[in-house]
């Protein structure tokens, strides 16, 4: 992925960690800001999208301050603290969009009961029409910290 993961809000680059969305939109946006594109359409066409299940009970909401956004030591400190107890498989994590991101440790001795599924090349396609509405191209939306 071209996005620098030293940069990432959640984790060090030493994170055994994947980061999940959603949706298969955010994920779209999620990949737009990996690429530092603002249209979808230029996205690599090899892209391919995944869809991961996990057990109901691997899941465990961070527990953060309402400012979390505004504080990165705080953020790390939990995802820190997530990996050292290896209590969940997945820890859901707030986006500052008001939506969820999913972290998935992928050291957890649980992550062998996750499937995984290949959902295509270039899954884009079919939400090309309602992000591009979205974007209003020429799109200036994209901001990079």
């Amino acid at each position: 992925m071209a996005q620098d993961i030293k940069q990432a809000r959640w984790f060090q680059v030493s994170g055994p960690i994947a980061t999940c969305e959603g949706s298969a939109v955010a994920a779209m946006y999620a990949r737009l800001v990996a690429c530092m594109q603002p249209n979808p359409r230029a996205l690599p066409l090899v892209d391919h999208i995944f869809e991961l299940q996990v057990p109901g009970d691997s899941v465990q909401d961070a527990r953060l301050s309402r400012r979390w956004f505004l504080n990165r030591p705080e953020v790390r400190a939990c995802v820190d603290e997530w990996l050292a107890h290896e209590s969940s498989l997945v820890l859901r994590v707030p986006s500052v969009s008001g939506s969820h991101q999913y972290l998935l440790n992928l050291r957890h001795p649980g992550l062998g009961q996750c499937r995984v599924f290949d959902r295509g090349a270039y899954p884009y396609s079919k939400y090309l029409p309602a992000v591009e509405s979205a974007l209003a191209d020429p799109s200036k939306w994209l901001c990079l910290q």
